[in-house]
């Protein structure tokens, strides 16, 4: 299978230059779970999930990633992410524009999205789309337009 070695040795050497990188050079991407959608929704069950992202925090900042000037406590968190980082279900509208205009979330443009999409793996792309369809008709990646004629994405729940 020369296109899974070809891929295997595409990574490891991306793994290499990435460890070679300074760590305040590196960007990180912490996913956590929030469903149902809404406030006071985000963790998982029976775990500490928020004063653990807190405790990663920290430890990120003393291995020398930049984590800027001030690390929150576990409250200052909390707000910040049922503030500006959850999913919203369609009954509760303004919220995502209230999200927006506060400058913590960004609407990105479907035609951005589909060209970053474009860019990945053929046998992932037909996976998701086999999951969820194209992007386009999909109510979780179109916000304020009618159906079918979105010119945005943002990840929402319907």
């Amino acid at each position: 299978m020369p296109e899974r070695a070809d891929a295997a040795v595409a990574r490891v050497r991306r793994w290499i230059a990435l460890q070679d990188q300074p760590a305040a050079d590196k960007h990180i991407a912490i996913l956590y779970y929030n469903n149902p959608p809404g406030r006071g929704n985000i963790g998982a069950s029976y775990l500490a999930t928020l004063p653990s992202l807190v405790q990663i925090m920290a430890r990120l900042r003393e291995a020398g990633y930049r984590t800027g000037t001030a690390l929150p406590d576990t409250a200052e968190l909390t707000a910040l992410l049922e503030q500006n980082g959850r999913n919203m279900e369609e009954w509760s509208p303004g919220e995502l524009a209230g999200m927006v205009s506060r400058g913590r979330v960004t609407l990105l443009p479907m035609a951005q999205y589909k060209r970053w999409f474009d860019a990945l793996p053929a046998a992932f792309r037909q996976s998701v789309l086999a999951a969820w369809g194209p992007p386009e008709r999909n109510p979780l990646m179109r916000v304020g337009a009618p159906p079918l004629r979105a010119p945005w994405t943002a990840r929402t729940t319907p």
